[in-house]
């Protein structure tokens, strides 16, 4: 029962994941022959998407719906990843217990939630009242998660030796995928203003600063809780597929 569970999720999601990747290859080629040849005015434009599509209103109004619920699975996205994290975090001793705290009857990280939901939210849309350009924003955005992806694919390596899994390959496709992520990374920076990329670079790695101060104090004087990090949001085969615990 528990391997056929297992296969069953395994090909939902590698079918899921191929219509996805051809999704996007079809959609990435699509917009990259139409912006090729279209004019100054439209690849200048806030959303060069929506003005290719020129005086066709309904599809303008289709484009625009479809880029805001792209946004909003974003922020879903990242609002969840995010949580998770300070959620564990604050259980593992790391961040404050408070973090650790669930809602007393949904079981949902109420105050980690509370916390990073106005930052992933709030920036861009200060930015944007403040007068920032949007494509500035979005330029500056990119950026921080350039950033998160490059940390993530080299900590994958270490992370999987920490808890006795790590074999050669999870270690060739965390090199190889960091180090791709920062040389696009530093492509894209090259060619930006201070208003752009750039400045959120320097943003981004102020802020990393006290969190590699708090990570250097914890294991100069409390060892054991970044002995525990990652181990509490470790899932189980109970956790995910169906079936597993009667097995």
């Amino acid at each position: 029962m528990v391997r056929g569970d297992r296969l069953v999720a395994g090909a939902c999601l590698a079918v899921d994941a191929g219509v996805a990747g051809v999704l996007f290859l079809v959609g990435a080629v699509a917009q990259v022959v139409l912006l090729r040849r279209a004019p100054l005015e439209v690849l200048m434009s806030p959303v060069p998407v929506s003005a290719l599509a020129g005086d066709i209103g309904w599809l303008v109004g289709l484009l625009d719906v479809r880029i805001a619920a792209s946004f909003f699975a974003c922020v879903t996205g990242s609002v969840n990843a995010l949580a998770r994290v300070l959620f564990s975090m604050g259980r593992e001793g790391v961040l404050p217990a408070a973090l650790g705290r669930v809602h007393a009857r949904r079981g949902t990280p109420v105050q980690a939630l509370s916390l990073c939901l106005p930052l992933v939210v709030g920036v861009p849309f200060v930015a944007l009242l403040a007068g920032s350009p949007g494509r500035s924003v979005l330029t500056g955005t990119i950026t921080v998660s350039a950033f998160g992806y490059v940390l993530v694919c080299a900590a994958v390596p270490l992370f999987l030796r920490r808890i006795g899994e790590l074999t050669v390959w999870p270690v060739v496709g965390g090199l190889v995928a960091s180090g791709l992520w920062l040389l696009v990374l530093l492509v894209a920076l090259g060619g930006e203003s201070w208003q752009g990329g750039r400045a959120m670079s320097w943003v981004y790695l102020a802020v990393l600063l006290p969190g590699a101060a708090w990570a250097v104090w914890l294991a100069l004087r409390r060892p054991s809780r970044l002995a525990r990090v990652g181990v509490y949001d470790e899932p189980a085969v109970a956790s995910v597929l169906p079936g597993s615990m009667a097995a």
